[in-house]
Parts: structure tokens; sequence; C-alpha cells
């Protein structure tokens, strides 16, 4: 490909970001393009000649050019006089620029945000690449004979280039929902559904987590995508790393499905009993305990008990995790209304078995809340555990399976950034009758203040609670088997997000800027777990694939379901080259 001045990209990144909503697709593609062929200079060519140059048909060409006009992003004038008074000068409108850079920040000038933002944004250069990929895009209606990567419609280029621009250093992207993705694309919803479903078939999308969920903690209506960044669509540009991959039993569900199915059986129980009753827990325990099922003890038995031997520990470990369960219900069933929603959990699981009966599939149902819950708790797991050094503390031995791995006193800090999201006092002060137990002879700043450090405390635990599920079944494994590896030893990792049907098998990313191609392990971990860590061996713990085939890489989740591309398309290199 060819190469672009840095003064091009520079332009072209700056109007990209700052243009309007209300600009078309084809004005954003016509920017692109004529950015990259004239920079800041003037041109006189003719529609006909443009139309070549820029590659789309004349007369939508006129129509687009008019619209970059309305705007005042091009500016058109004639100069010239007598027989030439008519020849038509075009020029990119600097002033329009500033105008919309003094209302981000009056200080900065298009070149200071560019180089700030070329250092913030975690796959720049990606970016650029997209940019140059969309500055030789032809619209044509002929059928050309190319890659499948090769003939990427601008429609899908501007729907990735946006994509990409939310990624981070793993490749997940969050925040960047269909609402986004047409204001800053100018598409509409349907044309964003069709390039987000052919980016899944070549494979540069590997995962698409669908799912909306508004609680006090997490106030999300966005999708979570993973960006294949090893894709050959980067060429020199991909990046590569070591794909850690766990293998669940049969029966297995995740941690938050895992409490959802026993929220579910205790919502049953706790609501028949009086008070006197709901406070024994060894009581309430018992009563559980007999309406679960043997499939569901087989899920909670699948993800904590396996590595336990006898029966009677098994026995004690259940009723051990079914009374911490109920602790948490009953202390969120005890906050204000909006932190009740996490006892929604109840409701989920119901929900969804009964949406499955029906065959009716709905792309934000509260089953897939669940799934967005998981991938959420997860990411935050992976990044407190490096905040706090706690990584090294469980590769040395020093915190062992049974023993909490995040506690309140090592994260507290970490995690309040999390949670916590939106103020309900002024809703509690006009409506003091949600105030439980409300007092009017005492302030009510003061019963205020009281409330939010209880329910605080009871969501904090339950956060905790959760995170440490995650940390024992997932993190904790995948760090005791790769110890001895000096290749992750002190690098970030994160746990890939999961589509809702993915149950059986949990993979953790670790980047590596000095591999050339994607390299994957399955942590194949033994039960149950031996009295003597030194009585492993490295092949007791990892089985390393070198090339799984395209059924393996969907089995793990790290291509979409709707992959239909070759191998050819993954972990190879082109001569994509930047300036």
């Amino acid at each position: 490909m060819d190469e672009m001045t840095e003064e091009h990209n520079q332009l072209i990144f700056n109007f990209n970001e700052l243009s309007p909503h209300g600009l078309s697709s084809y004005a954003r593609l016509v920017l692109i393009k004529f950015i990259s062929l004239f920079g800041a200079q003037k041109t006189n060519d003719s529609l006909l000649e443009l139309s070549k140059k820029i590659g789309i048909q004349h007369k939508k060409l006129k129509l687009v050019l008019e619209e970059l006009s309305g705007f005042g992003i091009l500016e058109f004038s004639y100069p010239e006089s007598g027989r030439r008074a008519r020849v038509r000068t075009i020029q990119l409108n600097l002033d329009y620029l500033n105008q919309l850079l003094n209302k981000v920040n009056q200080h900065e000038t298009s070149r200071h945000r560019y180089v700030r933002l070329k250092k913030a944004i975690k796959q720049f250069d990606l970016l650029m690449i997209i940019f140059i990929s969309l500055s030789q895009v032809k619209v044509t209606n002929k059928m050309l004979e190319l890659q499948p990567w090769q003939s990427l419609d601008f429609r899908v280029l501007l729907t990735l280039l946006h994509l990409t621009r939310s990624c981070d250093a793993y490749g997940v992207i969050r925040n960047i929902g269909t609402t986004q993705l047409v204001a800053k694309t100018g598409l509409n919803k349907q044309a964003i559904f069709d390039s987000i479903c052919f980016l899944k078939k070549i494979g540069l999308l590997r995962v698409h987590v669908h799912g909306t969920i508004n609680n006090k903690f997490i106030k999300n209506i966005t999708p979570i995508y993973v960006l294949n960044l090893s894709h050959t669509f980067w060429g020199n540009h991909a990046r590569y790393g070591r794909f850690y991959i766990l293998e669940a039993s049969e029966r297995h569900h995740f941690e938050i499905k895992m409490i959802a199915n026993i929220f579910t059986v205790i919502s049953e129980q706790v609501q028949p009993l009086d008070s006197d009753n709901s406070r024994d827990l060894n009581h309430l325990t018992k009563l559980v305990l007999k309406r679960l099922d043997s499939d569901k003890i087989n899920i909670i038995t699948g993800i904590m008990i396996e590595r336990i031997q006898s029966s009677s520990q098994v026995q004690e470990s259940i009723s051990s995790f079914i009374k911490e369960c109920l602790i948490h219900y009953l202390q969120l069933q005890q906050c204000h209304q909006e932190q009740g929603d996490l006892t929604v959990f109840a409701k989920v699981f119901k929900q969804a078995s009964i949406n499955k009966k029906k065959q009716h599939i709905k792309l934000n149902d509260l089953d897939s809340n669940l799934t967005m819950m998981q991938c959420y708790f997860e990411s935050w797991c992976c990044k407190l555990l490096d905040q706090r050094g706690l990584r090294q503390q469980i590769i040395q031995g020093s915190l062992l399976y049974g023993v909490d791995i995040l506690n309140r006193t090592t994260i507290e800090k970490d995690i309040y950034p999390f949670v916590f999201q939106e103020e309900y006092s002024l809703e509690l002060i006009t409506n003091p009758d949600l105030i439980k137990n409300y007092d009017p002879d005492v302030d009510i700043q003061i019963q205020i203040q009281k409330l939010e450090k209880q329910e605080q405390r009871f969501i904090l635990e339950f956060l905790l609670f959760c995170l440490n599920l995650i940390a024992k079944n997932q993190i904790l494994p995948f760090l005791k088997s790769t110890r001895r590896f000096s290749h992750v030893a002190g690098k970030f990792f994160q746990i890939i997000p999961k589509v809702e049907s993915q149950k059986m098998y949990s993979c953790i990313y670790v980047p590596d800027s000095t591999l050339n191609k994607d390299e994957f392990f399955l942590i194949d971990i033994p039960h149950p777990i031996r009295e003597k860590e030194e009585e492993y061996s490295n092949e007791d713990y990892l089985l390393k694939f070198t090339e799984p085939s395209i059924d393996d890489m969907k089995k793990y989740g790290l291509l979409d379901q709707f992959y239909t591309a070759g191998t050819e398309l993954l972990n190879r290199k082109s001569s994509v080259t930047l300036a």
C-alpha cells in the first residue's frame, strides 16, 4: 500500500475524530480520500478528474462535495477571471478544524492533539492502516476477484475504524454500541449490523458478546467485542501473543451464572419464611440443598470441588458455599431498591429458562446480562490482581487455593472506581419512604449516610465474593501452571470475554511483542490436586497446540461461530506498511 505523510495522517485523524455526527458515510469516505490526495493544498481538478482519483461516480461525488461544503469542511472558490472564471478551486478548511479544536480544548493545536492521542490510543498504528485502506477503496458495483479481507467495503472499514479506536491492548472493545457507531460512521443500523457480521465472518472480530446491564455498579448498554490483533489484514503491524485455554467439566457454569442458579433456588425458599427462620442460616442452607437437583450440585462441584478427594469434604464445601451465597443474598435484599437489582440473578436464571423453552432468542435478555457481567468481573479481576502485586504472591505460593485472593484490605481503594457510579441521595431525600426503617425524628442526611455505607459494604463484599471465585477457578490455575515460564512472568494478561454459549473453555491472553505468530496452550489441571506442589512437572500442566484447527478456535471461543474464511487469514503477514 502507498504511504501517507505524517501531515496527512494528522489531518485525517483530527477531522475524522471531530467531524459532526450528521456527516454521511460517503462524506466521511470522500473527506479521507480528499485529504490523502491533496492534504491542505488547493485543487482545481474538474469533477470528472476528481471522480477518477477519488473512485466515486461523479454524480454521487457532486452531492457529497456539496454536503462537505455545507458543513464548512471544504471551501469552494473561483479565484480566476476571464475564460477561466468558472474554474472552481477546492481546499480543506483549516479554520473549521481550528473551531472544532477550540470547542474541545482552546489550548491545544491540531498537532498537539494528534501527538497526544497517538501515545494514548492503544492501537493507533492499526487505525492508520484502516485510514490507508479507506483512502484506496473504490466504490464500485463490479465484482472483483479478491481475498475476503482485501474486498472490504468502505462501510465495513468505517465500522472497523471506530471499533479499533476503542480497542485496548488485548483487543477488547467496550463502551461503543450501535448508537455510537451510527453517529461516528454515518451508516444506518442495518449497515452496521451487516458490517459487524462480515467482520466476524472473516475473523477480524473474534468475539461479540451481547447484553444490557443496568444496576448500581455496572451501567452498560453496549456489547463487548474482541478484535483479532493477529489477523492478516494488519500486515507487519499485527500483534501476537499466547493463549492459555482452561478446559472445564461438561456440566460447568461460569461463576456468575452459577451464583444466579443458586440464587434462584434461594429465592424460592427465602420468600415463604418468616423473619426468624430467615435468620437461621443453617436451617435455610439445608432447605436450599434439598432443592438443588443433581445437575446443579454437579455444576457447583465441577467448578469448586473437583480438587477434593473425600465425599465428606465435598459435602462440607458445598454447604459452606451455599451458606455464603445465602448471606450475600439476604444482605442484598436489605439494600435500597436500586441496589437490590443484584438479587435479579434469581429472576435472570428463571427468565432465561423460559426464553429457551419458548425458543425465543433476545440479544439483550437477562441471560445475556449474566454473560456480560461475567465478562466485566473477569476484566476487573485481572486488573486488580496486577494493581496490587498479588500475582507474585500467588506465583510464590503464599496464597493457596482455599484462601481468599482478594479482600477488602488489599483492593478496596482500587475497586471503588468500578462501583457506586450513581448517587441516589437526592431520590431518598425527596422520597424518604424509600429508606427502610425511616425515623422522622432523626436527620435524614445522617440516615442516608448510614444507609449508603451499609449498602456499599454489602455490595463490596458481594463483588469480592464473585471476584475471588473467578480468581480461584481461572486465574490461579493459570498463574500456578505458568510460573516456571519466563515468557509469562511479569506480563499483563486478560481473560478473553465469553459468549453466552461458551461454557467449557476459558481463555487467558498474554500479549508478547517478541512473537511473530500466536501460540496456544491447553492447561490441563490434574484432579485431585496433589498435596505437594513439587510433585508436578511442566508436562502435568501444559499441552501446546502449535496449529489449532478452525473448529478448535471456535470451540475455545477465539473465533466467532460465523467465521467462514480459511486458515490463510490467521497468523500470516501481508505487505501493509506505514509511514
